[in-house]
């Protein structure tokens, strides 16, 4: 499965990288994420 996502949120930079890494570090079997971070990133 594929769950792909604009990801609508324009949050500091240092709050962009946080939640990034915590949804990089989450778990999700058999599923592949696609993040399309907003373009000032």
């Amino acid at each position: 499965m594929i769950i792909a996502a604009n990801w609508k949120m324009n949050p500091p930079l240092a709050e962009a990288g946080a939640l990034a890494a915590a949804y990089a570090g989450a778990t999700f079997n058999g599923v592949t994420r696609v993040l399309f971070p907003p373009a000032p990133y």
